[in-house]
This record gives C-alpha cells, sequence and structure tokens, in this order.
C-alpha cells in the first residue's frame, strides 16, 4: 500500500471514530439522508491528511483503501467519500473491490456501524 493510501485509510478510521461512530442512525435509500457529517468529500479528506492537491487523484489512494478494507474483513470505508457537489462517489467507484453503486447506501451503514476498536485494528 502507498504511504498516501495509508494516511487515507487512517483518516477515514478517525472519521469514523470520531465523527461518525456516535450518531443514531435510520439509514434511508439515499445518501442525502445521512446524518450531516456522515460523508466526506474528496476535498476534506484531502485537506484532513494535508495533501489537499491530491483532491484530482484521491481515487487511486481509495481503490488501495477498498483493497485494505476487503483483505481485513472491514466495511468498504472508500464508500464514505463524495463529490462535494452531487454528495455521490466518483465514476470508478465500482471498480473498486467490494464496491458496487447497488450496494453503496448498504455499505455507508455498514461503515457506520462498525467500530473502530484496538481489537478491530
Amino acid at each position: 500500500m502507498k504511504p498516501e493510501s495509508a494516511v487515507v485509510l487512517e483518516e477515514l478510521k478517525k472519521h469514523v471514530r470520531k465523527v461518525v461512530a456516535t450518531l443514531s442512525l435510520d439509514i434511508a435509500a439515499t445518501a442525502d439522508l445521512f446524518p450531516a457529517g456522515c460523508l466526506i468529500s474528496y476535498g476534506v479528506l484531502c485537506e484532513r491528511i494535508g495533501a489537499p492537491f491530491l483532491t484530482q487523484s484521491a481515487g487511486h489512494f481509495l481503490y488501495e483503501v477498498a483493497g485494505a478494507c476487503a483483505e481485513k474483513d472491514w466495511p468498504p470505508l472508500h464508500a464514505l467519500v463524495v463529490n462535494a457537489q452531487t454528495k455521490m462517489p466518483g465514476p470508478r467507484f465500482a471498480g473498486a473491490p467490494g464496491s458496487s453503486f447497488e450496494s453503496w447506501i448498504a455499505d455507508i451503514k455498514r461503515c457506520l456501524e462498525y467500530r473502530f476498536d484496538p481489537e478491530n485494528l
């Protein structure tokens, strides 16, 4: 895994632990109905890891994150990352390991319900 991908993975786990894990969720049919703060834009993610210049190429690192999540039997954390305007993942999302647009909403729910406690790492 590229160092940038590892940093992205750690930031997504941190996002779930600190921002999302405490929310009470009633998952509906569209991502627009998720509580504020559940999804993270490519730009915000790249700013948080100190690499705003990676916004246009973040998909390459998220692909590696998807592979790592699949290998560890974690929910697909890359499902939480969306375009700021469309609130949807990028067009290559479905090509990543364990990803499909059909399962995207369920994948988000799995991410939000999973606890990245030390024993799960």
